[in-house]
């Protein structure tokens, strides 16, 4: 759906972050490292991953194509939802996961 969101950090709360694109506010979910590293009046541009369901629209960021491509390769795992697959990427980065993996 979103490929990208670039605008400017508006607000920081524990489990979203929320970005100005041109005057509209999306609210993301991101990895915690993603939410460590950026802070309000920021312009950052961040990858997206939109879960759309009956009931919630949820759009995820993230920094690095690799962070997106290891939340799409958990997503795909049988049981395995965004919150699961976001919670892996706040403990593990994907090299540290790769290696676990190995």
């Amino acid at each position: 759906m979103f490929a990208f969101l670039r605008g400017v950090v508006a607000a920081k709360t524990l489990e979203h972050i929320h970005l100005d694109v041109n005057g509209v506010g999306y609210e993301l979910r991101v990895p915690d490292s993603v939410h460590r590293r950026l802070t309000p009046d920021q312009t950052v541009t961040l990858l997206t991953y939109c879960h759309i369901r009956e009931d919630a629209f949820q759009i995820f960021g993230f920094l690095r194509e690799e962070e997106k491509s290891l939340f799409l390769m958990l997503l795909s795992i049988n049981g395995v939802g965004p919150k699961v697959a976001l919670s892996f990427l706040s403990t593990l980065t994907p090299a540290e996961f790769g290696q676990a993996i190995l």
